[in-house]
C-alpha cells in the first residue's frame, strides 16, 4: 500500500471491497477469466479474513519473500540510487538537470521554480543539515490518474552530495478524499488534507518513505515524500501463465490490507484491534462482500463504457462544429 490521497474514516470492509473489484477490473488486462478471477478474489478475502482475526500486524519479509514479491525484492537489492538518479536526470552543464523528455515531468514555469525554491530554502532552515535540501533542479510532474490537475512537482536536491547522493522528491498538493461525502461516520480534525494523507499513510505502513511529511506552500496544503522509482511494483505481466504463483500474490495481497488497517485500529475513531479480530471471524458476512465487489466492477466496466461514448460523442461534435 503506498497511495493514501482517499484515505478516510469509513467501513474497513470498503477498502476490501475496493481490493476486490481491482482484482475483478484488472483480470482481463493480463487475460485471465472471470471464474478465475473470481478464485483468485475469494483467496485475497480469505486471506484477509484470517490475517484479521490473527491480530498481529507483520509485513512480508524481505529474506524470506519468494514468488512474484520475492522476484522484486531480488531485483531491488541490485539496483543502486545512481541508476535512478541517472534514469530520471541528465548531465548539464554544471549539475543535473531533471529529464522532462520520457513523459514523467514536464518543464515548469519560472514562477513555479522561483515559487518552490524560495519554500524550500524555509524548510531546508529548519532542518538539522540544510544543506542536504539545496535545490539543483525543479520540473512538473506527471504520474497518477487520480493526480492529474493537481500542482506536482518532482525536485532534484542536493543529499549527501554527488550522483551517488542526491535525492528526488515529490511534491503534491492534497485535495479532500473523492468518499468524503459518503462516509456515515464524523471525521478527524485534520489541519489539512496534507496531514490526513501523511498521518493515514504513517500509521498504516510499516516503514513510510522517506521525507513523507505534509508541508504549507505559499498557503497551500501540499504532501512531501522521496519519489520511488515505478519500477517497485510487481510486474504482473504473464501472470496468467503462473497462477500459482498469481494466487499466493493474491493472498499476500489479502494480507497486507489486513496489516495495514491492525496497525492503524484505535486511532481518532478507528475501530480497535478487537473489533478488527471479530471482523476477521465474521466468514458469512465477509463471503457477501465478493458479491458486492464483483456488482461494482460491473459498475465501474458500465461507467467506463457511458464515459467513452459521451467522449467519442463530444469529439464528434466538435469536429461537426469546426468543420
Amino acid at each position: 500500500m503506498n497511495d493514501f490521497d482517499e484515505a478516510i474514516l469509513a467501513p474497513c470492509s470498503w477498502e476490501i471491497v475496493r481490493l476486490l473489484s481491482s482484482i475483478l477490473i484488472a483480470a482481463p488486462s493480463l487475460s485471465i477469466e472471470r471464474e478465475d478471477a473470481l478464485a483468485l478474489s475469494r483467496r485475497c478475502l480469505h486471506n484477509y479474513a484470517d490475517t484479521l482475526a490473527c491480530g498481529k500486524a507483520r509485513w512480508i519479509d524481505r529474506d524470506a519473500a519468494d514468488g512474484l514479491i520475492g522476484e522484486l525484492f531480488q531485483q531491488l537489492a541490485g539496483r543502486r540510487r545512481r541508476e535512478f538518479i541517472e534514469s530520471r536526470t541528465t548531465a548539464a552543464s554544471k549539475h543535473r538537470i531533471i529529464r522532462t523528455d520520457r513523459g514523467k515531468a514536464l518543464p515548469a514555469s519560472d514562477a513555479d521554480k522561483l515559487s518552490i525554491q524560495e519554500w524550500m530554502m524555509g524548510y531546508a532552515a529548519a532542518k538539522e543539515n540544510p544543506d542536504f535540501f539545496n535545490v539543483i533542479d525543479i520540473a512538473r510532474r506527471v504520474a497518477g490518474i487520480g493526480s492529474l490537475g493537481l500542482e506536482r512537482f518532482v525536485i532534484l536536491i542536493e543529499g549527501k552530495g554527488g550522483v551517488d547522493g542526491h535525492f528526488l522528491l515529490d511534491l503534491k498538493a492534497s485535495a479532500p478524499s473523492c468518499i468524503s461525502n459518503k462516509t456515515p461516520f464524523p471525521q478527524p480534525r485534520w489541519p489539512s488534507e496534507a496531514m490526513r494523507v501523511a498521518a493515514v499513510g504513517s500509521r498504516m505502513q510499516a516503514i513510510p518513505p522517506a521525507f513523507l511529511e505534509a508541508v504549507n506552500v505559499k498557503g497551500k496544503a501540499f504532501l512531501l515524500r522521496g519519489l520511488q522509482p515505478s519500477e517497485d511494483r510487481v510486474d504482473l505481466q504473464g501472470a496468467a501463465a503462473h497462477p500459482k504463483q498469481l494466487g499466493r500474490l493474491m493472498c499476500e495481497f489479502g494480507a497486507i490490507a489486513a496489516w495495514a488497517q491492525l496497525r492503524s485500529s484505535g486511532r481518532e475513531g478507528s475501530a480497535n484491534a478487537d473489533a478488527l479480530i471479530a471482523f476477521g471471524h465474521e466468514r458469512k458476512q465477509l463471503d457477501a462482500l465478493l458479491d458486492i465487489a464483483s456488482h461494482m466492477a460491473d459498475q465501474a466496466e458500465n461507467d467506463w463504457r457511458a464515459f467513452a461514448q459521451h467522449c467519442t460523442t463530444g469529439i464528434d461534435t466538435l469536429v461537426s462544429l469546426s468543420a
